[in-house]
């Protein structure tokens, strides 16, 4: 079914591939309480299952949905919410980092790690969940986007 002009609502047969791919990338034993959306560019977005009860056709719908991941060659590369939505039920490819490598991290450095394969994982520091990363050569490859990235002003104020 189509939503607006840009959005596919994905079938069960789709959802069931993501599933598989999150259980291959990420052990993940949770479970999906909403709608997936998939546009032309194979984005996904997650959406409320309210969604169902709504004539979309009625309306002029451009976007829709909580942005989860992005579908790639590699496997399913997580947005930062889409790593907080499943991440507390993954068990594989999550990394715990210290609160000083999560400042680094949300400034948008990238770090080394002892992980000796090209993968996908999933970032948190403590019960954060930070997003999505690639480990190349050892590196794991920050791909916060700028806007969400911290920033530090250091002014002197002068009275």
């Amino acid at each position: 079914m189509k939503i607006g002009k840009h959005l596919e609502v994905l079938n069960g047969k789709e959802i069931k591939e993501i599933r598989k791919q999150l259980e291959k990338q990420f052990d993940f034993k949770g479970t999906f309480d909403f709608v997936f959306l998939r546009n032309n560019k194979d984005k996904l977005y997650v959406l409320n299952r309210a969604i169902e009860f709504i004539n979309v056709e009625e309306f002029w719908v451009d976007s829709a949905g909580l942005y989860f991941a992005k579908v790639q060659p590699d496997g399913l590369r997580l947005t930062v919410e889409g790593s907080q939505l499943i991440g507390p039920f993954c068990e594989k490819n999550v990394i715990s980092i210290s609160p000083e490598l999560k400042h680094e991290w949300l400034k948008g450095n990238d770090f080394e790690v002892d992980i000796n394969e090209d993968v996908l994982i999933i970032v948190k520091s403590g019960n954060d969940f930070l997003g999505c990363a690639k480990v190349k050569n050892g590196k794991v490859l920050n791909s916060l986007s700028k806007s969400r990235r911290l920033h530090v002003v250091n002014e002197v104020l002068e009275e």
